[in-house]
């Protein structure tokens, strides 16, 4: 079986909730990951940089428990804070310096829409009016209301790509699961994520073993079916929390992997990320 060029993997103290990556340019990215420890319970925010996996900051967020990181901009985290538990409904948006941690300004009743290198947008919040409420800017340094954009980017992160989710009952399914099976001799169960990038093939899928656990297995294939990476991996908990942080994040995918540029990223287990070139050499 060829191989791909390995980028990184690094491993963090406590399980993954999510990864928020932030804008990319020529000289690369960062991507956060959002680590919760349920024994204390404690939120940690955890950033490396890309695409080298190189850490760059972990801290102890003070923030409660639920509060639920959305965006990087600038070396800040946007959060949406949610006070009930039970009820996953934001009640606010705030911005923390992700060196420290440490909240820098925060506003009740919002929840955000966008953000760029400057500005926040966000859109009011009502428990009465079930009508879309107007969008409003905030300063992305100290949160001072400001006039908001109206040429806004949607997605300054073009180089970050997710798969499309197919459900047992989508007419492709079939397709895709006689193709998996035909490589691995794997039936998979439930949702597939697939994705193609330049001749690659990618899929996430679970299977039941032979004890009946249900594990999640990653396979890259080519159109020549030649097999270039099937592992078994770990799939993110939460469906939807991978995420670019921008205004349209794919809710279809199940998080299990994305690609940043030329590269897969994926977790490897409940508090490790691996990474590969998906081109020969990087």
């Amino acid at each position: 079986m060829p191989g791909l060029t390995p980028a990184f993997e690094h491993c963090f103290p406590f399980p993954i909730w999510r990864l928020v990556f932030g804008p990319s340019g020529p000289a690369g990215g960062q991507v956060t990951a959002e680590l919760r420890n349920g024994t204390d319970p404690a939120l940690f925010l955890s950033t490396l940089d890309l695409p080298e996996g190189r850490p760059v900051a972990e801290v102890k967020a003070e923030l409660p428990f639920h509060a639920s990181l959305q965006a990087v901009r600038n070396g800040l985290g946007l959060y949406h804070r949610f006070d009930n538990s039970r009820l996953p409904v934001p009640t606010a948006i705030g911005a923390l310096d992700l060196r420290t941690g440490k909240p820098l300004w925060e506003w009740p009743g919002h929840i955000l829409v966008g953000a760029d290198a400057e500005t926040v947008r966000a859109r009011r919040t009502s428990v009465t009016d079930t009508g879309l409420m107007p969008v409003v800017g905030f300063r992305l340094s100290d949160g001072s209301p400001v006039e908001a954009p109206v040429n806004f980017p949607e997605n300054d992160n073009s180089g970050l790509r997710f798969p499309v989710s197919y459900t047992e009952s989508n007419v492709y399914r079939p397709v895709i699961d006689r193709f998996v099976k035909k490589l691995t001799e794997h039936s998979p169960f439930g949702i597939i994520d697939y994705l193609e990038v330049a001749d690659k093939i990618i899929i996430s899928y679970y299977f039941h073993e032979n004890n009946h656990q249900l594990r999640s297995y990653l396979l890259i294939t080519d159109r020549q079916q030649t097999i270039w990476l099937h592992q078994r991996t770990a799939p993110f908990t939460d469906p939807a929390r991978t995420t670019s942080g921008t205004q349209n994040p794919p809710s279809e995918s199940s998080g299990n992997f994305c690609i940043w540029h030329d590269q897969i990223i994926f977790q490897q287990s409940q508090s490790c990320i691996r990474s590969y070139y998906l081109k020969h050499t990087p």
